[in-house]
């Protein structure tokens, strides 16, 4: 066996450290929607710590459904995002 060229070792560094990156910014989106959710609507610990574990179950289940589900949902976001930015123009 070949021993691994710097670009195979660059590469399977790269890979595994945005993998890393990823799986520990997650919990990230989690805690700013309660945070910002908690603007509108006040919560408790524990219903912050559910809407977290619902909003991770949710973006779980986009992710388990597959590209065309995730598209979608882009897509959906993205009009509502755009659509009160038309609204004021």
């Amino acid at each position: 066996m070949l021993p691994p060229t710097r670009t195979q070792v660059a590469g399977f560094v790269a890979g595994w450290a945005m993998w890393a990156a990823e799986v520990i910014a997650l919990p990230v989106f989690a805690i700013s929607f309660t945070n910002y959710l908690g603007y509108f609507v006040p919560l408790a610990g524990w219903q912050a710590i559910a809407v977290r574990g619902a909003f991770l179950a949710f973006l779980t289940g986009v992710n388990v459904a597959g590209v065309k589900a995730a598209g979608r949902l882009n897509d959906a976001l993205t009009i509502a995002k755009l659509t009160p930015l038309f609204l004021l123009v």
